[in-house]
């Protein structure tokens, strides 16, 4: 899996026109995630009247954002996450505490996907960019969340083209994607 989505990166030309198409569309601020005075988080009704409108700051909003892409099977999430951005561990290190193997292993699929997930949604250079004294931690400066924000849009929609892509060529025989 991991060689097909590389291979789709890195070599389909229509891949990298659409991804190339997507992320000038992003840097341009024409396709954004919610964010802070952006007219939506004056809104009192709907999607925007439980909180301030940001995708970065809104704790529900991030919470269903995870939840959405912790719903992709784990063989294809780690997939697409060392593509996109290297494989932060592989989730082996889980204690048993006496729990049944099939217990086990639920809860190291579950804290695989939880750690793929937040891999996608944090970025160093980003950290370091606009961290207290240059090392990465917070507060971080103005800036931050917008630059994150466009960070995380990019490769969430990379991650979903990606599988989308990888999916369709593998026929019935190949791992369910959710």
């Amino acid at each position: 899996a991991r060689e097909r989505l590389w291979r789709l990166y890195s070599s389909d030309a229509e891949v990298r026109d659409v991804i190339l198409r997507v992320e000038a569309q992003i840097d341009l601020g024409k396709l954004r995630l919610r964010g802070v005075r952006d007219g939506f988080d004056v809104d009192p009704s709907g999607i925007n009247a439980k909180g301030g409108g940001s995708f970065m700051e809104d704790t529900s909003l991030r919470e269903a954002f995870r939840d959405a892409l912790g719903s992709y099977g784990v063989f294809w999430l780690r997939a697409a996450v060392d593509v996109i951005v290297g494989v932060p561990g592989d989730g082996r290190d889980v204690p048993g505490d006496g729990e049944d193997e099939l217990m086990r292993d639920a809860k190291r699929e579950r804290l695989e996907r939880q750690r793929l997930v937040v891999a996608l949604m944090r970025d160093e250079e980003i950290e370091l960019a606009y961290g207290s004294e240059g090392r990465g931690v917070a507060p971080f400066a103005e800036g931050y969340a917008e630059a994150l924000a466009g960070t995380v849009l990019k490769r969430t929609l990379l991650l979903v083209f990606l599988l989308d892509r990888a999916q369709a060529g593998t026929g019935t025989a190949g791992p369910l994607l959710f």
